[in-house]
């Protein structure tokens, strides 16, 4: 589905938000996800490798985890810039 970043951006406005960080799970067991960063704003619809979101993502995994009682993985392969067809791998320690 094409994302409208001009609605994006005056909606970020409004709400005085910089950027937005999405985590769609790619699988049904969640242990695929994808990292996706949007900032409009500042003329990056959407960024195709962004460290910050791999950064982000790591963060909630580890809240998810720590809630739970699990072991977290102690690195991360994100695979990112699908959606935007520029494919780029960041990893995590």
């Amino acid at each position: 589905m094409p994302l409208n970043f001009s609605q994006l951006s005056l909606g970020w406005e409004e709400l005085n938000q910089f950027s937005v960080f999405v985590f769609p799970f790619i699988n049904h067991d969640c242990s695929q996800m994808s990292a996706r960063m949007f900032t409009p704003n500042i003329k990056i619809n959407e960024a195709p490798d962004s460290g910050n979101s791999s950064v982000a993502m790591s963060c909630v995994i580890f809240t998810i985890c720590k809630s739970k009682g699990i072991k977290c993985p102690v690195k991360y392969d994100v695979n990112q810039g699908k959606a935007v067809n520029r494919h780029g791998k960041a990893t995590v320690y």
